[in-house]
């Protein structure tokens, strides 16, 4: 989840900004990657489902990147792709966030030989909260990345380039949820009433009535998802059966002193459930739940509390090795076969 300011400014931004404008250019380091933007019906909505699409650029190229809203993204859209059948991983932003929040994230495993479709979750990202605090953005959520799968493997630039046995998501926060959900974890939204008893202060998720509104017309998780990676996922929902039928590889990262989604009610529960399943896991010491989106400009330092981070947490240096780890985890589990 993210914090209502971060989901005003981000509007603001793009509201006086446009989706795309141009500061002053800054050198991107290392290789650009090739953009492309991805538009699809929501399975669970009117409104279109949008997703940015990073995927490896056929040659190298050196370059200034390209300013989308308050982000300075390494790619640039006429780059031609690298052929080749890659794997694809569909990244799942936190409640209100966007589809450019985990932008450096994407970019690394596009340099490292991945398509990463990043998802922009309709009913709940920073423009349309429509569906927060109810299960239309629970269930919703896992459709959408199940359709965005669909579309990048129907469209005729896209999926002739993906492996379909190669497939993994990424998440963060009620990302991480949808992921978990993704790979076989069962959800009980009617365990946040217990949550609210005992964090009736939460101003997230128990500052208003949760709704149902939404019946689960198939199961949530998609079996050609074959890995996922966690960053600090929303676990309030998993009782203690709901990770039987989890079998993919997990990689959980966690943040110690995460105020937002508490450790013991949300990473710790799925460190316990799955235990040895678990492929990775990783706590960040001293890091607070915003410390997995992108590090943020000293615009966005100004008016966003989750891209400030408590004294010796080094964002940079942590996405860093969050690059690192993303790469090496899904290099493994996409290789993965099953017996």
């Amino acid at each position: 989840m993210t914090h209502p300011t971060r989901a005003v400014f981000l509007c603001l931004a793009f509201a006086l900004g446009g989706c795309v404008h141009a500061p002053p250019t800054v050198r991107a380091r290392g290789p650009l990657v090739s953009l492309l933007a991805l538009t699809l019906p929501d399975p669970v909505g009117t409104r279109p489902l949008h997703a940015a699409v990073f995927a490896p650029p056929l040659n190298p190229v050196e370059g200034d990147s390209l300013w989308i809203g308050p982000y300075a993204i390494q790619a640039r859209e006429d780059l031609p792709i690298a052929p080749g059948r890659h794997p694809l991983v569909v990244l799942s932003h936190g409640h209100a966030g966007s589809r450019w929040g985990h932008h450096d994230l994407a970019v690394a495993l596009a340099q490292e030989g991945y398509i990463v479709a990043a998802v922009e979750h309709a009913g709940d990202s920073w423009d349309d909260q429509s569906a927060f605090r109810s299960d239309r953005s629970l269930i919703g959520r896992p459709y959408q990345v199940s359709a965005v799968i669909d579309a990048v493997l129907a469209d005729p630039r896209l999926g002739p380039l993906v492996d379909p046995a190669r497939i993994g998501v990424a998440g963060f926060s009620a990302g991480g949820y949808t992921a978990l959900a993704l790979v076989g974890a069962i959800p009980d939204f009617f365990r946040v009433a217990g949550y609210c008893q005992r964090h009736p202060r939460d101003p997230e998720i128990c500052g208003g009535p949760f709704r149902h509104e939404l019946e689960l017309h198939k199961p949530l998780a998609d079996p050609r998802i074959r890995a996922a990676f966690l960053m600090a996922p929303l676990a309030i929902f998993f009782g203690p059966d709901a990770f039987e039928g989890v079998h993919a590889p997990v990689f959980l990262a966690s943040a110690q002193k995460d105020s937002v989604l508490l450790p013991a009610e949300n990473a710790n529960v799925v460190l316990d459930a799955l235990g040895g399943r678990l492929l990775l896991a990783n706590e960040i010491p001293r890091a607070e739940h915003g410390v997995f989106l992108a590090p943020c400009s000293d615009e966005l330092k100004a008016h966003v509390p989750l891209c400030l981070d408590p004294p010796g947490v080094d964002r940079a240096a942590i996405h860093a090795q969050l690059q690192g780890e993303l790469s090496a985890f899904f290099s493994t589990a996409l290789s993965l076969r099953d017996e």
